[in-house]
């Protein structure tokens, strides 16, 4: 699990539970490389339930919400991954 926040700014390397904030609404401010992770960003400032309780509720299987738009959300985070990665491997084959 990933509880960390700055600013209303709510950061994981978890693809799934990234994907589940984004499809309730949560948009995703940005991400960044780490060495082998991933960072998603996601802009948390208008959430409704504070994303401690979010986050629980999702790895205890009892989040809810709409599962196309978390197909979506996944699909589009791999293509950030796979964005990142590929980049990577430009700059070192330079």
């Amino acid at each position: 699990m990933d509880l960390k926040t700055e600013n209303s700014m709510y950061k994981t390397k978890d693809l799934g539970f990234a994907s589940a904030l984004i499809s309730l609404g949560y948009p995703l401010a940005g991400s960044n490389k780490n060495g082998k992770d991933i960072m998603f960003i996601v802009d948390i400032q208008n959430a409704q339930t504070p994303v401690h309780d979010l986050e629980k509720m999702y790895y205890s299987g009892n989040l809810s919400g709409d599962l196309n738009a978390h197909y979506q959300a996944v699909k589009n985070l791999k293509t950030i991954i796979y964005k990142m990665n590929r980049e990577e491997v430009k700059h070192e084959t330079i």
